[in-house]
């Protein structure tokens, strides 16, 4: 786990955020709500997520990002592993689904 000094590393979210982009084409604020939370795992990857299992040297959570909600009920999720060893955050998933998640 990261001390104090330094902050976690988000990985592995370039590819899946230029998928969702191309499935999706979100609006420009959706865009930046989902940057602006990908930076947020770097300070707090447990923030505003749930734990949904864990192995002996990861965690896997999910959660809704803030911000990204449509006039439809959709909203942007992500799932993704934290490995506390090397204090790495990997994203597994980022979509669109139907609220609630």
């Amino acid at each position: 786990m990261p001390d104090g000094e330094r902050a976690w590393l988000a990985l592995a979210f370039e590819d899946p955020v230029k998928r969702w982009v191309r499935e999706y084409q979100p609006s420009l604020p959706a865009l930046r709500a989902v940057r602006d939370w990908i930076r947020s795992r770097e300070v707090d990857p447990f923030a505003g997520v749930r734990l949904e299992y864990t192995l002996s040297d990861r965690s896997y959570f999910f959660g809704a990002i803030p911000g990204t909600m449509t006039a439809d009920g959709r909203v942007v999720t992500c799932s993704y592993w934290v490995f506390p060893a090397d204090g790495t955050v990997r994203c597994d998933m980022l979509s669109t689904a139907s609220w609630p998640v």
